[in-house]
């Protein structure tokens, strides 16, 4: 089973700070936690946004995306989020990802 870990307020400041030595600006979502895919550390983003819209965003690190060709992923609730994040193992950026070094 996959272990979701909720960010302390430490982590949550940390997050924004990083944020804005990275790009200048502060997240768009809150940090909500951590989970580890395939012995990385991705980030999940608490975006809540209304009914009808995600609730979580789990972010692949930097250098790789999910087995579903994206970057991260968006999930309605946390039953969403294990089954997405348990179907979707990390792949390394290949040469045109937006996110490949």
């Amino acid at each position: 089973m996959l272990k979701i870990v909720k960010a302390t307020h430490s982590q949550q400041q940390d997050y924004i700070t990083k944020h804005i030595a990275a790009y200048g600006t502060r997240p768009v979502h809150p940090l909500y936690g951590y989970v580890a895919v395939d012995g990385h550390q991705c980030e999940i983003e608490f975006p809540n946004e209304g009914r009808d819209n995600p609730k979580y965003e789990v972010m692949a690190p930097e250098g790789f995306h999910f087995s579903e060709g994206l970057h991260s992923l968006l999930c309605f609730s946390m039953d969403d989020l294990r089954t997405r994040v348990a179907q979707n193992g990390l792949v390394t950026c290949h040469e045109g990802c937006k996110e490949a070094a």
